[in-house]
């Protein structure tokens, strides 16, 4: 019994100590010379993980460029991986809007012209 006392109040000895070290180091933070620090930095470039490198403006491509190596449906959402860059509904690549994903395609639309990117290959 006189051991788990013991060991409460070690415990409880600590526990007010760290809250303590807490507080002060807390209240050693100095906000204007914060901003000042966080103000130097740049923030971080965001790079998409699938992309291969070859051309960061997807408008850059041309359409012959273009190739289709997956798609990913549920019934929620879809997306397609073209050229390394995902792909939903609505985005542009190559000067053309994604107008659809479907199981083993993707349809791209430019004014009144589609284009079909399929799994199996180009155009």
């Amino acid at each position: 019994m006189k051991k788990n006392i013991s060991l409460l109040c070690f415990v409880c000895l600590i526990m007010v100590s760290l809250q303590a070290l807490a507080q002060e180091s807390l209240s050693d933070i100095d906000m204007e010379t914060f901003r000042d620090h966080a103000a130097k930095f740049e923030p971080a470039k965001i790079v998409n993980p699938f992309s291969t490198g070859q051309s960061s403006n997807l408008d850059e491509l041309t359409i012959e460029d273009l190739d289709l190596t997956g798609i990913v449906l549920n019934e929620a959402e879809q997306y397609a991986l073209v050229n390394g860059h995902l792909l939903k509904v609505g985005d542009g690549i190559a000067g053309h809007k994604v107008e659809s994903i479907l199981p083993e395609k993707v349809i791209l639309r430019r004014l009144d012209i589609t284009f079909t990117l399929s799994i199996e290959g180009r155009l």
